[in-house]
Formats: structure tokens, C-alpha cells, sequence
């Protein structure tokens, strides 16, 4: 597929036009990220009906890729999993735990090893910089 590439000014009105310029099929890696910019496009756009409409597929398209290929996280997981889950997404470390929960870096791997349980404090600062629920870590 080509890149898109389209100056400010000539975002096809249409949803032929835009087809044109990017079919609205994503099935592989390459369709994905070329999919993206066009998203990011629209995203910011006052659009008409048929640009919406367009919008509306692509979207439908871009979040079924990435249901099926993106990674995907085990249903049932223990805390410390789900720990190693989000290090891992968010391509962090045993030290970037560390300096987040305010440890010294051998505390940390220990949480990692099961040897050491999460806090209140440390479950509250996982929460509060991953945005996600406490939950997650209660087992």
C-alpha cells in the first residue's frame, strides 16, 4: 500500500473520495499503521456525514486489527501478573518499578519474585499512573 499523504487543505469530502485515498480495510501491519495517520487526521477534523461515515468504518476496522494481532491480556491473572503484564506493555523495568513505587531497586525485584507483597501505597501509585483499577492487583 502507499502512504497517505494529504495536504491540509484536501481531505476528500466524500466517502468514495476517501476510499480513494485510503481504503478503509485493515488486514495486516502495513494497512494498521497506514491506517493510523489518516484516523489521527479525522480525529481532529469537523467532518460531514460521509467523512463520518468513513470514520465510523476505518475505526471498526483499525479496532478489530488490533483485537485479533494487538497483545492481549490473559483473562484471569493473579496481581503480580497483571503487574508484569503492564511493566512489560509499557516497556518498563524492574528499576523503573522501583523509582515509581519510591523503592530501592532490590524491594522492587523482590516484588517482581513473589517474595514481597504490594502495599495500599504502591497499589494506589500503580492505579494512579497506569490508570487502572485496584482490582487488578487485589487477589
Amino acid at each position: 500500500m502507499k502512504t497517505l499523504i494529504l495536504p491540509p487543505k484536501t481531505l476528500p469530502k466524500t466517502f468514495a473520495g476517501l476510499a480513494e485515498a485510503l481504503v478503509p480495510l485493515v488486514r495486516d501491519e502495513a494497512s494498521h499503521e497506514e491506517a493510523l495517520p489518516m484516523l489521527d487526521r479525522l480525529a481532529v477534523t469537523p467532518l460531514n456525514s460521509e467523512q463520518q461515515q468513513y470514520l465510523e468504518v476505518l475505526t471498526d476496522q483499525v479496532e478489530r486489527y488490533e483485537e485479533e494481532h494487538g497483545p492481549q491480556m490473559p483473562k484471569r491473572m493473579s496481581g503480580l501478573q497483571a503487574l508484569k503484564y503492564i511493566l512489560e506493555e509499557a516497556g518498563m523495568t524492574g528499576d523503573d518499578l522501583a523509582r515509581l513505587l519510591r523503592l530501592h531497586r532490590s524491594a522492587a525485584f523482590r516484588l517482581l519474585a513473589g517474595e514481597r507483597a504490594l502495599t495500599v501505597a504502591h497499589i494506589r501509585r500503580l492505579c494512579d499512573y497506569f490508570r487502572v483499577s485496584a482490582d487488578l492487583f487485589v487477589q
